[in-house]
């Protein structure tokens, strides 16, 4: 099924072709994170395969929906050549979290003959089987380049597919980068924390919550959910305030970006949970200690293995510590950053680094990379160098 959505301006020459899995807007991390990288760059063609959000979509100059279902190849591809209505697409940006993500990315590659990208934001193959292997693995042989958020998925992909990853993390708005000093009455109570964004399973959650009870200290939680199908547990927090007190995690519900940075700010410390390295997910979601870091130069404590990408983030910047998920040890962590000497020294090398984790200027970076076939620089493998591959 193809669905045009009004276009704005139908005459665009040669475009650059988008291709998401639903709607781009300011109501899923996804969405947020393509229009920082692209949403600057004229004369896009946007293609996604479903609407989730009510058909809430305000990125790209021509906006189109296209469904395959399942169709056989020769269908699809004479599906996308009617929704590119004639337009002449240069090149290929897909962020694939579906099958019909990579099969419209290679009919218009094979189509256009234009180069494309893949950006691999949460692996949809590996640990989550929703794209199968042939088709993923058509997809990535197209690629002329593939980026990955984190190390992790780079050391994954690398190994199971055979291709060369490179980093493109999700970076922070440039209106958000913060040199923040904070005074000593800046902060609230010392010894509460933050907690941002998604816990990947409901195991993980009930594995932070332990930790955190054992601790007996209290965390904010900022844009949370968990990613399990029935987020009963999730929903049971919100509704009982006594039960949350006695878990110590208290959400906060969900905060545009330039608020979530505001509120960050009044913390001493972000505790970001990470895989231990033998759970099937091992994702860090390292964009919720980027932003932290960038956007409210706040100390970071990393859960879980030393040897992830976030715990080495964070010790290589000296922007926090890592401890495992064990309670007294989160309490002398938590004991040892809100210490003032530590708390200052953290936040100034929060506040050193926060440029470099800028979206400025990735947009021009991205469209330059696609066309070489490679990173146009290594900023980003210096901000996150390789993991050493597994025996």
């Amino acid at each position: 099924m193809t669905d045009k959505v009004p276009i704005t301006s139908p005459h665009l020459g040669a475009v650059r072709a988008v291709i998401t899995t639903c709607e781009v807007n300011e109501n899923h991390g996804t969405g947020v994170t393509v229009k920082r990288i692209v949403g600057s760059t004229p004369n896009v063609l946007s293609i996604r395969s479903m609407d989730l959000y009510g058909g809430n979509h305000d990125f790209g100059q021509v906006s189109v929906r296209l469904t395959h279902r399942g169709r056989p190849k020769p269908e699809a591809v004479q599906n996308t050549v009617r929704a590119l209505a004639g337009h002449n697409v240069r090149q290929i940006y897909c962020v694939p979290y579906v099958p019909d993500d990579l099969v419209t990315a290679i009919a218009v590659h094979d189509v256009c003959k234009a180069p494309l990208a893949a950006h691999i934001m949460d692996d949809q193959n590996i640990s989550t089987p929703n794209i199968p292997d042939d088709l993923m693995g058509e997809f990535l042989t197209k690629c002329s380049l593939v980026l990955v958020t984190c190390p992790e998925l780079q050391r994954a992909y690398e190994t199971k597919f055979g291709i060369r990853c490179w980093l493109l993390p999700s970076l922070v708005a440039n209106h958000l980068i913060s040199t923040f000093q904070p005074s000593e009455n800046t902060c609230g109570a010392p010894s509460v924390g933050a907690l941002l964004g998604s816990i990947s399973s409901q195991s993980c959650f009930d594995r932070l919550c332990a930790t955190v009870s054992g601790a007996q200290i209290q965390l904010d939680w900022y844009n949370g959910s968990v990613h399990a199908f029935d987020d009963s547990k999730y929903r049971s927090l919100n509704d009982d305030a006594h039960g949350a007190q006695q878990m110590g995690i208290r959400p906060c519900g969900l905060l545009p970006e330039q608020q979530l940075a505001e509120a960050l700010k009044r913390y001493s410390y972000l505790v970001a949970p990470t895989g231990r390295l033998d759970d099937v997910d091992d994702n860090p979601r390292l964009w919720r200690i980027l932003f932290a870091v960038a956007a409210a130069n706040l100390p970071v404590i990393t859960l879980g293995d030393p040897t992830t990408s976030a715990a080495d983030f964070v010790r290589r910047f000296d922007v926090g510590v890592n401890c495992p998920y064990e309670g007294d040890s989160l309490r002398r962590a938590v004991d040892g950053l809100i210490a003032a000497p530590d708390q200052a020294r953290l936040r100034h090398n929060a506040a050193l680094i926060a440029p470099r984790l800028s979206v400025k200027g990735v947009s021009d970076w991205l469209w330059a990379s696609i066309d070489l076939g490679e990173p146009l620089d290594s900023r980003f493998e210096e901000l996150l160098p390789r993991m050493s591959y597994r025996g």
